[in-house]
């Protein structure tokens, strides 16, 4: 059997397993975009989603003071408050920590949310840790057309080395109000995790490109440029969903 693209471990019990996305993000995707958009459709599938084992919320008071609470056991979050000073540990995961990992490691507990010295800047782990294949890294990011502005925090991307970095896979998120109650749900995707081919992001590739004009477009361009456009303005061609059943050919290798 060949070796898997991505082996997750969760570390940290409870909580929804890493999984593939759901091309409807969690059902918050217009029908018409769901049905029609292959671009977005793509998109919304490419990767992994991870979750957090229980629900959090931060408290920030604009300035170095940070709090969270978080919910264990269902009676909700709020309850509690612990001020971080500046990183706390998932609750008794030291001491599993301590018991199960090999003895060399058995002091270098990860932490669960480490508060940065930049304003703002908070350091999440959900709880898990991530090999890929030799070559192969994980693009960090937040859901996929899925904002979380809204609920008062951004999350900063980043590429891990994940085929040689036998760490745990964080978020590093800025939260965006003070004075204010951050809520981070367990049942929606935390992060989303996207496997990219290292030469791929290589500067020495990424630095091969050409910038022209109107008059520099070939034309093999012009022909992709006018079979694209018959596709949404052409009315005896015109149909929803023409991209999408081209793209299905190209996948399937007839054409």
């Amino acid at each position: 059997m060949d070796e898997p693209l991505v082996s997750f471990f969760q570390m940290v019990a409870g909580g929804r397993s890493p999984r593939r996305p759901s091309k409807d993000v969690q059902g918050t995707l217009p029908a018409a975009a769901l049905k029609h958009c292959k671009p977005v459709q793509e998109a919304n599938e490419w990767g992994y989603d991870l979750y957090l084992p229980f629900d959090i919320a931060l408290r920030w008071d604009g300035a170095a003071g940070l709090e969270l609470s978080y919910d264990v056991d269902g009676t909700g979050v709020g309850g509690e408050w612990i001020p971080l000073s500046p990183e706390c540990h998932y609750p008794d995961f030291a001491d599993y920590w301590a018991e199960h990992a090999p003895d060399n490691l058995r002091l270098d507990v990860p932490p669960f949310v480490t508060l940065s010295q930049d304003y703002g800047i908070v350091q999440i782990w959900p709880g898990v840790i991530a090999q890929t294949r030799p070559e192969w890294s994980l693009l960090v990011r937040g859901p996929v057309n899925d904002s979380r502005r809204s609920l008062g925090y951004d999350v900063l991307e980043g590429i891990i080395s994940t085929d040689r970095f036998g760490g745990p896979i964080p978020a590093m998120i800025r939260l965006l109000k003070a004075d204010h109650e951050i809520y981070i749900p367990a049942d929606h995707p935390f992060l989303r995790v996207i496997p990219v081919y290292r030469p791929h992001y290589d500067n020495r590739l990424l630095d091969q490109f050409a910038v022209g004009g109107f008059a520099d477009v070939p034309p093999e361009r012009w022909q992709f440029y006018a079979e694209w456009r018959s596709y949404v303005v052409d009315p005896h061609r015109q149909k929803q969903g023409g991209y999408i059943a081209a793209e299905m050919k190209r996948w399937a290798g007839k054409e």
